[in-house]
């Protein structure tokens, strides 16, 4: 059966995110179980400043406190994302993780974004009945394709191989995703080539490379038409993020932060080893960011004033009811 051509986000069940403003929960909550990364993209922060990006491994206790505190909300989240500056497969007890996320039910739905390439052995099995989908990003088409745009050896038919086996499994639970960025499929033969190779997923698609990270600058092959990320239109400017209004990240090493471009954790919420994610979420120093972007401040601090996330990859907006959602956050 051919895979359907579409992205990894849920565009049926979306609230209207300016009309829902204040949340008493975040609809995702972005789990960082690892900054490390077996590879060294082009485009990303591990490979454009390495020195900067802390270098750290979630453990289980804070793990398992953190699902505590997220059940602590008053809703449950609609989307846990195991995510950030690494991958998380590089952490050895992510099985674990899963499993006590699913013993605890923390969100509506678990999603694991990876490179793939650890996606291998027996961690294949327990992994693909433990999440509801997996984002696997496909880096190039060949073993010279991963060698030029992620700086590191891959055994390209291995790893789809790999894929193919995980897909295979009729019972698994997780659907898999996977997508590719246009930078390495830049004319029609490789196109055709990644959907003939990828033909056995649940979805693929093909994201437009973007300049994403803020502070970092990327010229692997970034698109210049300033195409959105994933949807078919020139990029728009925003005024007020709608990802701190919705979002929270919790990095392996506890420090929480609004959205999951903060890479360098320049908007520091707290840590969660000290300070619960309800109080974070309820905090006078998010709320005083909001007000800064809902009253068009955005570009007159770091990270957000360098930040695209909300031109090139974000699907809700609030510049039409900032004046309406002020009012409301501030009484």
């Amino acid at each position: 059966m051919a895979a359907e051509l579409k992205a990894q986000h849920n565009f049926q069940s979306r609230i209207s995110l300016s009309e829902s403003i204040p949340l008493s929960t975040p609809l995702v909550v972005y789990v960082e179980v690892s900054s490390f990364c077996n590879l060294s993209c082009g485009f990303c922060p591990q490979h454009l400043s390495p020195n900067e990006v802390p270098k750290n491994r979630m453990h289980l206790e804070r793990f398992e406190d953190m699902c505590k505190q997220i059940k602590k909300f008053p809703e449950l989240p609609k989307l846990i994302r195991f995510c950030g500056i690494g991958d998380s497969l590089t952490n050895t007890h992510f099985v674990e993780m899963l499993q006590i996320a699913n013993k605890y039910k923390i969100g509506e739905r678990l999603q694991l974004i990876t490179n793939g390439v650890l996606l291998q052995n027996k961690v294949n099995h327990e992994i693909i009945n433990l999440l509801d989908q997996i984002v696997v990003s496909i880096e190039g088409l060949s073993d010279e394709d991963y060698f030029k745009f992620a700086n590191r050896k891959v055994n390209f038919n291995k790893h789809v191989e790999n894929l193919k086996f995980l897909c295979s499994q009729k019972d698994r639970r997780a659907k898999f995703n996977i997508k590719i960025h246009s930078g390495a499929v830049q004319n029609q033969e490789r196109l055709d080539f990644f959907h003939k190779t990828f033909h056995f997923a649940d979805e693929i698609f093909v994201e437009n490379l973007v300049n994403l990270w803020p502070e970092l600058e990327s010229d692997m092959g970034v698109n210049e038409t300033k195409q959105h990320r994933f949807l078919k239109k020139e990029a728009e400017k925003v005024i007020a993020c709608p990802q701190i209004f919705k979002s929270l990240q919790v990095n392996a090493n506890g420090v929480v932060v609004p959205c999951c471009i903060d890479w360098s954790a320049k908007n520091n919420l707290g840590n969660i080893d000290k300070k619960s994610l309800v109080d974070i979420w309820n905090s006078e120093i998010l709320r005083d960011l909001r007000i800064k972007h809902l009253r068009g401040e955005r570009d007159t601090f770091l990270p957000c004033k360098e930040c695209t996330m909300n031109e090139f990859s974000e699907f809700d907006t609030i510049d039409h009811q900032r004046d309406q959602i002020l009012e409301r956050i501030s009484t």
